[in-house]
């Protein structure tokens, strides 16, 4: 490594850091900036808000909303709709007023479309409810104390407008029995799920055995049609994973790699970023509804495998780092690799395996308030990304592993510069073993780095939907990486070198050429001995030089 390759390599790390820097505490910032200056333009949550476009403003800036006054404190604009899922998407600037309130007992319940109408499944549109049917308005609802009640709802709820998505299906009552609880949520009982207005809207439907129109829940699809970008995720994790598994059967199999520790290590690593990999890869394939238990399982697995990758890449850094400064005295004997491999995998299996108890814990817990749960098998069967809470379960620890494994190739960088100076240094081939090792795990940090932290300020800057498109491409690498870290683990001279041994092709190879070599210069010797004449007499000068001939 040349002094100059050694420098632009230090010049890329400090660019790395730095924009690891920007990613992860200046967009953060201005993002948290930005809705605060939200906060204070909009008065209220989304959900507890009607729309008061086209209603009655008075002087005072107050407005009417179904016979209720909504002062001017309470209304302000707003410049998105939050949707399904609470996904929010931008809108027209629109002016909305505070109104759904559980402390006042103002409970709020949602129409698909105006009164009088409904939404038309076959075109997807609000229509004018056919003559001579008449806007249904009583239904049965659930009370806090387990009984029921049917009510007028124009006369219990305030209603609010909207769908929450463009392509509502039916919640069927015989596959997915629902209920209306009196505070304005949807209970399904096969989910044991509770939607809010955001997620659910009510509209008149046809009952074909009363004859009649009857308020029906509407709702999205759970199973969406996933995304060009999601497909080319999903299949590039599954390709990887196709390029893990050899990888980790020649590091198992062949002897050279299996005994050293650096071999150990990576095969590790590869084997939870493999498990993660599938475990993602299997959610999105599959892209079905699973019960609320399984899902939780699956996305519990996947994190704890992928922050076992994770820490795998920090062990990596460290035994790199530590390794490389001593690579004049290290000479480790069988049982001390053993012992330092065990106490690796009691650290990173054991700190991943308490880290996924705290998300566990947190999920399950009735004491820890919804906005900071992580989200695992409510939704969806892996961390709920929409919430700032996934930063602090997933992507802050990330973040602290990439910035100390920075700091080891920093460390490591400015060390192979300093003794590159020193003659006496890599000149063993143990030396040079131990720094083909390091420049590969620099390489290997280098490629799973970027990757991870670009995921991190995709993250922080997920709102921005005109970043989507880089984004998709970053995601896009990071999934395909198993062919990287296949060519990158495999496809080296020291590695191909152990495997023609393992298998006995070099030996072979030696075996017959040697072979071949003796059978040349037995013919060439037979050849020589029928076609060599004797010398003339035993008294020329020629005989003197040599021994005599026996009698």
């Amino acid at each position: 490594m040349g002094t100059s390759h050694i420098i632009s390599v230090i010049i890329f790390t400090m660019t790395m850091l730095f924009i690891a820097c920007i990613g992860l505490f200046l967009v953060p910032a201005l993002i948290a900036r930005e809705e605060a200056n939200d906060i204070k333009r909009e008065m209220c949550n989304f959900r507890d808000t009607v729309d008061l476009t086209n209603r009655t403003r008075f002087p005072n800036g107050s407005y009417l909303y179904d016979g209720i006054l909504i002062p001017a404190n309470q209304s302000s604009f707003y410049k998105n709709r939050v949707m399904f899922l609470d996904k929010s998407q931008p809108a027209e600037l629109h002016m909305r007023g505070c109104i759904c309130n559980a402390t006042e007992h103002r409970y709020c319940t949602k129409l698909c479309c105006d009164r009088g109408q409904f939404f038309n499944r076959t075109s997807g549109h609000c229509e004018k409810l056919p003559l001579p049917y008449k806007m249904p308005r009583r239904m049965e609802i659930g009370l806090e104390d387990n009984s029921r009640k049917n009510i007028n709802i124009f006369d219990h709820f305030i209603i609010q407008i909207g769908k929450p998505c463009a392509k509502l299906e039916v919640i069927s009552m015989k596959e997915d029995p629902w209920l209306l609880m009196e505070d304005g949520n949807l209970t399904i009982e096969s989910e044991k799920a509770v939607l809010d207005t955001v997620n659910y809207c009510l509209s008149p439907q046809y009952n074909n055995e009363s004859k009649r129109h009857q308020l029906t829940a509407m709702s999205c699809p759970m199973k969406n049609d996933p995304s060009l970008s999601m497909l080319l995720n999903t299949y590039s994790m599954a390709t990887s994973v196709v390029f893990f598994v050899p990888t980790i059967i020649l590091y198992l199999v062949v002897h050279n790699l299996r005994n050293t520790l650096p071999g150990k290590l990576q095969t590790c690593y590869l084997i939870a970023l493999t498990v993660g990999y599938s475990t993602i890869g299997y959610i999105n394939i599959a892209n079905a509804r699973y019960p609320e238990d399984k899902c939780r399982a699956i996305g519990f697995s996947g994190y704890y495998f992928f922050m076992s990758a994770y820490l795998w890449l920090g062990v990596l850094c460290f035994h790199m780092c530590k390794f490389l400064k001593e690579c004049r005295s290290s000479n480790e004997t069988s049982r001390e690799t053993w012992n330092r491999f065990i106490i690796y995998s009691a650290f990173v299996w054991g700190t991943a395996g308490i880290l996924t108890m705290i998300v566990v814990w947190a999920q399950l817990s009735k004491h820890v308030p919804e906005t900071y749960k992580p989200g695992i098998g409510k939704e969806m069967c892996w961390l709920d990304t929409r919430k700032w809470s996934a930063a602090l379960y997933f992507y802050l620890p990330n973040c602290l592993i990439m910035l100390f494994n920075i700091s080891s190739f920093v460390q490591v960088t400015i060390f192979i510069y300093t003794v590159k100076r020193d003659a006496s240094v890599f000149q063993t081939n143990r030396e040079r073993h131990i720094q083909e090792n390091v420049f590969m795990i620099l390489r290997l940090f280098i490629i799973m780095g970027i990757s991870w932290i670009m995921d991190i300020i995709s993250y922080c800057c997920r709102k921005y939907e005109s970043l989507d498109f880089l984004f998709g491409i970053t995601d896009f690498c990071n999934a395909s990486q198993g062919v990287l870290i296949f060519l990158l683990f495999i496809c080296r001279r020291d590695v191909l070198n152990a495997i023609t041994e393992q298998f006995g092709i070099r030996k072979r190879r030696i075996s017959n050429r040697s072979n071949q070599m003796a059978l040349t210069i037995q013919t060439q010797l037979s050849k020589t001995s029928t076609t060599t004449t004797l010398p003339p007499t035993p008294s020329t000068p020629y005989y003197n030089s040599l021994s005599p001939i026996p009698q």
